[in-house]
């Protein structure tokens, strides 16, 4: 038994949020038990009649929770850990944070916390400055005094987009040693618009599609949505091994999404050489690698995408999002000749194209130059936030490279990720484990943070959270009685 429509008719809030609270009440009541499925989200969402889309959101808000685990090419189950009339995880509506009194035999005192308590280390965005709002306001003047550009802003255009905002995406590259031609670029509303693009570009429903073993959860969702079967890639600190990837590609795996820059959780950055090594075998094979490089340009001195290598065998995506402005949704892919056309196919099935005022505001930017400041202000802001990081976290286990937006901290052999959830739920703090970035069976014993820097509104915000957070993983488990 899952839900119904009438479950969700009288709750206020998105739908995603609304679905995910009448699932928890599902699970809390005893109706769905430990180790049940849900309903595959198309299934549920044709019976709830929303979209596949809204309904990925309510599960992963549920994994957030800590109520279910998704379980690659299986489906989404109810965690063994969750409790009748409780749950492990975080209450992320209006009113509070719940604790859950009863995990692993771990007592915990009940109390809720107050909004003005909490510190979320959760999304991965880029903390804002002091200069966006202005430059903003002044672009939309500018504007909004042209009153003859009304007629491209207003209508449709090309599945692509304009010719003067795909030619803003080649200088974007540019910026990154990549380059291209205004015909191979194609405009997309953001990096995951661009993911879902270049993904349909070069596989169909069935297909397997190699994955760094630690990733985006995002390409998960994606990968559910398309009918993709993730096979994970083992990794070390420098990123994905050549070994591990050699043998995908023997064992006929023809489509690769990595992020060889600023990785998400863990953050390497790989090294030139390596990048060589990955494009000497992609090319060797005859695959095709969809690259993410959204945060290539947060470090100054990044090497170059893989696909400056092997153009001809690489979907490069970028955005505006993580360097200058997330809420424009701006993103660009630039594509061999032979994906570009069911690429445009793609954007123009799900959006028909991105919005056009949205990409005008980031063209200029790029062509005047506001990005490039918009980015050295990040850049600084960031490395202000590092330095509180470095400062709080000193003698915790911990990678963060130049300009990550995250930290990937290790949790210490006392800490079971479910434990430490719960608990930190229970003293105001949202941290994602490593359960929500792996693919494939977790390894036993191992589990990590990734504490994101961005969420807080300032420096100050983020050092008091980071403080709560160190305190907490130093102190360990409550209840937790040493053995004699």
């Amino acid at each position: 038994m899952t839900i119904e429509p009438t479950d969700i008719e009288s709750r206020s809030g998105p739908r995603y949020a609304a679905i995910a609270d009448a699932l928890m009440e599902t699970i809390e009541g005893g109706r769905l038990g430990a180790g049940e499925k849900l309903p595959t989200h198309r299934d549920l969402a044709w019976k709830l009649g929303v979209t596949v889309g809204t309904v990925t959101r309510a599960y992963q808000e549920l994994d957030r929770r800590g109520l279910t685990e998704g379980q690659v090419g299986r489906g989404t189950f109810v965690r063994d850990t969750v409790r009748r009339g409780h749950f492990s995880g975080l209450d992320w509506r209006p009113g509070g944070i719940e604790p859950d009194p009863a995990i692993s035999g771990m007592i915990h005192r009940e109390k809720r916390v107050s909004p003005g308590d909490t510190a979320d280390f959760g999304p991965g965005i880029s903390p804002l400055t002091s200069i966006e709002t202005g430059i903003f306001a002044d672009t939309l003047k500018a504007i909004a005094a042209e009153p003859d550009i009304a007629a491209d802003l207003l209508d449709y255009s090309s599945p692509s987009g304009l010719l003067r905002h795909r030619e803003a995406g080649v200088q974007w590259f540019a910026k990154r040693g990549v380059e291209t031609r205004a015909e191979r670029v194609i405009v997309t509303n953001g990096a995951q618009h661009a993911m879902l693009a270049g993904l349909a570009a070069c596989t169909q429903a069935g297909d397997r599609l190699g994955v760094e073993e630690l990733a985006y959860p995002g390409i998960t969702a994606l990968a559910d949505l398309l009918g993709l079967r993730l096979e994970p890639i083992a990794m070390d600190e420098q990123g994905v091994r050549p070994d591990a990837l050699e043998d995908a590609l023997t064992g006929g795996v023809r489509c690769f999404y990595f992020v060889p820059t600023m990785q998400n959780p863990t953050t390497a950055i790989m090294p030139a050489a390596r990048r060589t090594e990955i494009a000497a075998l992609i090319a060797g094979h005859g695959a095709t690698l969809i690259e993410d490089d959204i945060t290539g340009l947060l470090p100054e001195n990044a090497p170059p995408p893989i696909a400056v290598q092997i153009p001809d065998q690489t979907i490069l995506l970028t955005s505006l999002s993580k360097c200058v402005a997330g809420g424009l949704r701006v993103g660009f892919l630039t594509l061999p000749d032979l994906n570009r056309e069911s690429a445009r196919m793609a954007v123009r099935s799900s959006t028909w194209m991105a919005t056009p005022l949205a990409v005008e505001i980031a063209t200029r930017w790029i062509d005047d130059g506001s990005a490039d400041r918009i980015l050295k202000a990040r850049r600084r802001e960031i490395a202000a936030r590092h330095e509180v990081v470095r400062e709080v976290l000193d003698g915790l286990d911990f990678r963060m490279s130049e300009g990550a937006l995250y930290a990937w901290l290790q949790l210490p052999p006392v800490w079971r990720a479910a434990d430490f959830r719960a608990e930190a739920g229970a003293q105001g703090l949202s941290v994602p484990t490593q359960a929500a970035f792996t693919i494939g069976q977790p390894a036993d014993g191992v589990s990590a943070l990734r504490v994101a820097i961005g969420p807080a509104g300032s420096a100050a915000n983020l050092r008091a959270g980071l403080i709560k957070l160190a305190g907490l993983i130093q102190q360990g488990p409550s209840g937790a009685m040493e053995l004699v």
